[in-house]
Parts: C-alpha cells; sequence; structure tokens
C-alpha cells in the first residue's frame, strides 16, 4: 500500500532548498539506525548501502557511531553470546529498561491478537528478515526466499513466508492461492519445533493466523494438505 504523510513530518529539510550529498548521507545514516532498531557496525552499513546505492565500509562505520555516541543518537549494548559491539537508538532507550524489568513496553501494547494468539506470516522483504544474516544471528533462523532459484535447487518452495509464533521463527510455509477456486492451498509447511505439532496453543494461533491471511488474500478456503496430521484436523 502507499502511506502518505506531510512533508514536514518526513523531510527535515524544506524541499525549496539544495540538501548536499553530506546532509542526505547523515540523514540516511540515522534512519538506518532506526530501521534496524538494534544493530552492530556491519548490518547498519549493510542497510545504509541498500539506500545509498553503493558499499560502505569500515572506513566509514568507526566515525559513523562515534558521533552517533557523541550526540546521544545510539547508545550501546551487549547482547549474550555475541562478541560484537551492538547499538540501540537511544530514544528508545525505555523500551530496554522495560524489558529488562520484564515488562512489555507501552509502546509494544497490542491493539488486536498477539503473534501468540495467532501466528503471522512475515513477507521475504519485511525489515525483520531482511537482512537474512541478522535474523540468524538474532533469531537463530535461516530464511532464503527461493523465488529466484530454479524448482529443483529450492530447499523450501517458491514464495516459503516465516512464520512468527510469540516472538520466535517456528516453521516456514509456501501458500499458493488458486483464484479460480478461491482456495488457499498449502504447498509446504516445515517446522523448526516438531514438538509444535501436538501443542494446542499453537494449532489455534495457526488456524487464526492462516485464516487472517485467507482473508486477506480473498480465499474462501484453506487445503491444509501439507500440515502434519496433527495440525490438518483443524481445516
Amino acid at each position: 500500500e502507499r502511506l502518505y504523510g506531510l512533508t514536514g513530518a518526513i523531510v527535515p529539510w524544506p524541499l525549496d532548498r539544495t540538501v548536499s550529498l553530506a546532509e542526505a548521507e547523515e540523514y540516511f545514516g540515522r534512519k538506518a539506525l532506526f530501521d534496524t532498531g538494534l544493530c552492530t557496525g556491519r548490518t547498519w552499513a549493510n542497510r545504509l548501502g541498500v539506500t545509498l546505492h553503493r558499499r560502505v565500509g569500515p572506513s566509514e562505520i568507526k566515525p559513523a557511531f562515534e558521533k552517533f555516541l557523541k550526540e546521544k543518537i545510539a547508545v550501546p549494548v551487549e547482547v549474550e553470546g555475541s562478541r560484537e559491539k551492538w547499538y540501540f537508538p537511544a530514544q528508545d532507550a525505555d523500551i530496554l529498561a522495560a524489558l529488562e524489568k520484564g515488562e512489555i513496553p507501552a509502546q509494544w501494547q497490542p491493539l488486536g491478537s498477539t503473534t501468540a494468539d495467532e501466528v503471522t506470516l512475515i513477507g521475504p522483504l519485511d525489515n525483520v528478515i531482511w537482512d537474512r544474516a541478522r535474523t540468524q544471528a538474532i533469531f537463530e533462523f535461516e530464511y532464503v526466499w527461493e523465488i529466484y532459484k530454479p524448482a529443483a535447487q529450492r530447499r523450501w518452495g517458491y514464495y516459503t513466508l516465516p512464520i512468527l509464533y510469540g516472538d520466535k521463527f517456528v516453521a516456514r510455509l509456501d501458500p499458493k492461492l488458486d483464484r479460480t477456486t478461491k482456495t488457499l492451498n498449502l504447498a509446504g509447511f516445515w517446522l523448526d519445533e516438531p514438538g509444535l505439532e501436538a501443542d494446542p496453543a499453537f494449532a489455534a494461533a495457526l488456524k487464526g493466523g492462516l485464516e487472517h491471511f485467507a482473508r486477506f488474500v480473498g480465499a474462501a478456503r484453506i487445503e491444509a494438505g501439507a500440515l502434519p496430521p496433527g495440525l490438518a484436523a483443524n481445516y
């Protein structure tokens, strides 16, 4: 969907003046930090490089983060099990404080069902999984978008979507929509945590998420052939 907002709330300078390359790159450097939310210098550089259409090298990373820290735009954080230096937007420090207390930050309160109540199917280019190496490091979840691979080389499926349950990626789904019959066919399904097949709570959350997805794509029914027997029984 195309979203629109007031220019003044999006662009930090008047449109009637010329912006220097340095100003533009500094703006997008900050945006890359906020977009990733939690990053290393390397993952930040990867994100910024896509915006700038060029490689952002190590010589640019160090001075950028020195400036972020000096201006209190970013704060350093430790990630358990990682030896890399990680950074977090300083403006969201209250989120970390709440999490350390075992609380759910106010900004994270759900408007409807949660991912524990109803699984969410994540798109291949979603910010959460866009950086595959970062996804592997944070969530211990390997994801490959195989749409450009020949069928014989695919490990999973043509348009496989990760399934988010609670705060973990627990499975993958390869859905196909038959527009003629308005049927959502589950062509492939792979559980990373096999024990969930017999978990009633997961079964209910999966059913809710798939029904939501079916409505979104205009399907009237779900063909659950690829699901394990314990889960397929719900359809």
